[in-house]
């Protein structure tokens, strides 16, 4: 893998943090792509200054951004970052006991960011 912007590592990382920030709740694939959306766009939500850049067409990514998000569980669900419930209403993704201590061990600015928009 040699693209790591809008890579399903990248955005496996971040939907580790928001499960995380959901713990013990967890949300399906429609709502994990929705948070990830708002936390990457806050200021568009009356919250912190935005993670990326305001750029016109912004909306135009959740259509694009399932597949990635998904790809990103899968690759996270893998490493044990991520757990999968199925149930009668669907499909549900949860943090791991593994997740909390993953995302401290990472020393990244844009990470500190994204779990306090995440809270």
């Amino acid at each position: 893998m040699t693209q790591l912007l809008n890579s399903p590592l990248e955005v496996g990382v971040r939907v580790v943090a928001m499960l995380n920030a959901l713990y013990p709740r967890q949300a399906d694939l429609s709502r994990i792509v929705l948070l990830d959306h708002v936390a990457l766009h806050s200021e568009d939500f009356s919250g912190a200054e935005s993670l990326h850049p305001a750029v016109p067409v912004r909306i135009g990514e959740l259509g694009m951004k399932r597949e990635l998000v998904r790809q990103g569980i899968i690759l996270m669900g893998v490493r044990g970052l991520i757990v999968r419930n199925l149930n009668v209403s669907g499909i549900y993704y949860g943090a791991s006991d593994d997740a909390r201590p993953f995302l401290e061990s990472i020393d990244s600015a844009y990470l500190t960011k994204l779990r306090r928009r995440c809270a």
